[in-house]
């Protein structure tokens, strides 16, 4: 639950419409902190219930958001390097209304996730925080809400099998103590080989929470969640030329690159979260969250010898078989502690025609980032050992004992925020102002500075189904990871989108967002021309850089009837570098001009067929820059899935998957240490599962 609530929005969980699939949602308070009909938001903004996850076999938040038009996919061995961007920026992510303080957005079960919301572009007044890693609001903000307490007793399981040697279990269970008092526990676990050799993924999850039912004056909950998964950490391949976009034929596209008992890679996280709405009347509430949040990241992994790091990564060495080069053991280590408090209260006024509602409150934020960057002097061993593409030896692993970098820093965000809404009949009004006071010390440099936020928008009602909105959002956060020179303070990056459109609730069957957007990020770390003292290698950076994206997306779902549903997500757009001393022109790392996404759904619900539901779906995306420089580009691909479902009875149904239907060979880029290497994408996997509900 989050900020603010009124006699006709008591409980502030989505309003799913039923119906063929229950895809449609059409409200949600993860944009306003009180609960709004979407079609109302001057902004886009696209959400996924879980019915759709059930229905496509989504395994990661990944899956999921193949079905939001514009939001880049994140493969789960990339998923400790990198986290989500919507419309070519770096996204926030929020469960239950708590800036998650990390970048292991990938990393969050669905398996207790009741909504995901995805809010494009940034809209700095809602939520805030400066925790480590890519919590930056600047191309938008993934809204989970976690599965609640319920009234209604309820258990369900899940057991899955697939290929790679896929084996996974899950169960759901709610228990009322009494006609007000209910908990909620559940968990998961999946594991699976891929397809490289030797790297798999092993991913639990567990979840709690008790909290107040069917109290329409009163919603006090207490959620826990975490998880713990690993992996053995995987490098990618080398590719056959400095420009090529394809693996070097000298390997095969399974080869683990890595050495004989290197460590699993493990990143864990836990939360608890506190919640306490409390109506005081019809038109005034208060409420307050508290939150504590850790996440801790053990990454063995191997470097080279004489690369520079952030750069390209030694590409001749790749390519020559690594002739000269050898591997040098590292291990990242990471620890990232946060704390999260919001207080607010909300008010509404109605005088004549006019509504005005709206939240005050108070965000705090406090986040500690420890890590090292562990190595050893000698590589492995006395002796350099080398790869050979021949025989494919592998180097034994020597546990790295030196800390070769060592960093701590304190994020500390406070900020007073109001936002509103004001309906006059068709006209729907929204504003939002926040001020955020950063506290910053970063490995013993301190920055104190503060940025104000602003949002504003209108939405006018054509017709009941037809909305026009248009609508401006402002974020900020301080720059992380960038050195700057001696006497040189920071400041905040500041991101700004416009954005114009129309929105569709049932109109012929249509609900969904059609939309023009153009975001502008600027104060962004560049490259500088003063070099780093030694023996630092490189320049330091200055905050001159700007970067753009603007273009159209499209999200809509076709419910033709109780039976059939569609959904549509495409995005056209050009996402650069404008102003750069490295890439100026260029277009922004790992974000396709191009995608589009078609899903269909049919479910019979009578006759001979009664209980079974048939789906198909195709994903396309354009060419995919695989390094900041542009360097090469993995070519356009689309593929195809499938899915079928019978219900056996009331309790149990059966489910088949099928992606990459047709067996798609191709690459996509890593972001691992700024790309330059390129992974095998999965090929045809089949995956079934069974659902016991009672």
């Amino acid at each position: 639950m989050v900020s603010g609530a009124y006699a006709q929005d008591k409980v502030l969980s989505p309003v799913v419409v039923s119906g063929a699939q229950d895809y449609v949602v059409e409200s949600t308070s993860s944009v306003t902190r009180f609960d709004t009909p979407i079609q109302q938001i001057p902004q886009s903004v696209v959400a996924l219930p879980k019915q759709i996850f059930d229905d496509q076999g989504s395994q990661t938040v990944s899956d999921a958001l193949r079905n939001v038009s514009n939001v880049n996919t994140v493969d789960s061995r990339d998923q400790n390097n990198t986290g989500f961007k919507i419309r070519g920026f770096k996204a926030g992510m929020v469960v239950d209304g708590v800036p998650t303080a990390g970048y292991f957005h990938n990393h969050e079960s669905l398996s207790n996730v009741e909504t995901l919301t995805v809010i494009k572009g940034p809209s700095g007044d809602t939520y805030s925080g400066q925790g480590a890693g890519s919590q930056d609001t600047s191309g938008g903000t993934i809204f989970i809400e976690t599965l609640s307490p319920k009234a209604k007793q309820s258990f369900s399981a899940t057991g899955t099998v697939g290929s790679y040697s896929k084996k996974g279990i899950s169960f759901d269970y709610n228990q009322p103590l009494n006609d007000k008092l209910a908990i909620r526990v559940g968990a998961e676990k999946i594991d699976s080989d891929t397809n490289v050799d030797r790297v798999f993924f092993k991913r639990e999850s567990m979840y709690a929470a008790i909290g107040l039912t069917e109290n329409k004056d009163r919603n006090i909950s207490l959620k826990f969640r975490s998880f713990d998964n690993s992996t053995l950490d995987y490098y990618g391949l080398p590719r056959a030329s400095l420009s090529s976009n394809e693996i070097n034929p000298a390997v095969s596209r399974s080869t683990f690159f890595g050495a004989n008992g290197q460590p699993n890679a493990t990143t864990k996280g836990n939360s608890s979260t506190f919640n306490w709405l409390e109506n005081i009347s019809d038109d005034l509430s208060t409420n307050f969250t508290a939150s504590k949040q850790s996440y801790k990241l053990n990454q063995p992994a191997f470097g080279f010898t004489g690369r520079t790091y952030g750069f390209d990564p030694l590409e001749t060495a790749w390519n020559t078989g690594y002739s000269g080069t050898s591997f040098v053991p590292v291990t990242v280590t990471q620890n990232i502690d946060s704390t999260y408090l919001s207080p607010s209260i909300s008010k509404k006024i109605s005088v004549g025609q006019v509504s005005h509602k709206f939240t005050a409150g108070y965000d705090y934020q406090k986040t500690t980032d420890t890590a090292d960057f562990w190595g050893i002097p000698t590589g492995f061993g006395s002796a350099p050992q080398l790869w050979n593409y021949s025989t494919g030896l592998y180097p034994s692993w020597v546990n790295p004992t030196l800390s070769t970098y060592h960093q701590e820093n304190n994020y500390v965000t406070k900020a007073p925020f109001v936002n509103g809404q004001m309906d006059l009949d068709k006209l729907h009004l929204f504003y939002g102002l926040k001020r955020t006071d950063y506290e910053i010390n970063q490995t013993g440099r301190t920055n104190t500075t503060s940025k104000n936020s602003t949002r504003f928008g209108a939405s006018y009602d054509l017709t009941k189904q037809v909305t026009a909105f248009v609508g401006t959002g402002q974020s900020s956060r301080m720059p992380i990871g960038s050195t700057f020179a001696p006497g040189v303070v920071a400041v905040p990056e500041e991101s700004k989108q416009n954005e114009v459109g129309v929105k569709f609730n049932s109109a012929y069957g249509l609900t969904g967002v059609i939309s023009f957007f153009d975001i502008t990020k600027k104060n962004a770390p560049m490259q500088g021309t003063t070099p780093l003292p030694p023996p630092g290698l490189g320049y330091f950076s200055v905050q001159e850089g700007v970067q753009e994206s603007q273009g159209l997306d499209l999200d809509l779902i076709w419910k033709v009837n109780n039976s059939w549903t569609n959904l549509l997500a495409y995005t056209n757009q050009q996402a650069k570098y404008k102003v750069d001393r490295t890439y100026a022109g260029k277009q922004l790392f790992l974000v396709p001009e191009e995608t589009l996404r078609i899903a269909t759904r049919y479910e019979f619900k009578q006759g001979a067929y009664s209980g079974l539901g048939l789906g198909f779906g195709l994903t396309y995306r354009s060419e995919l820059p695989g390094d900041f420089n542009n360097t090469f580009f993995t070519p356009s691909v689309t593929t195809y899935d499938a899915q079928a479902s019978y219900q056996l009875d009331k309790t149990s149904t059966v489910r088949l998957f099928v992606n990459n239907l047709f067996d798609k060979q191709y690459v996509e880029p890593m972001a691992y240490f700024n790309g330059g290497r390129v992974m095998p994408a999965f090929g045809r996997t089949i995956m079934a599962n069974l659902t016991l509900k009672f």
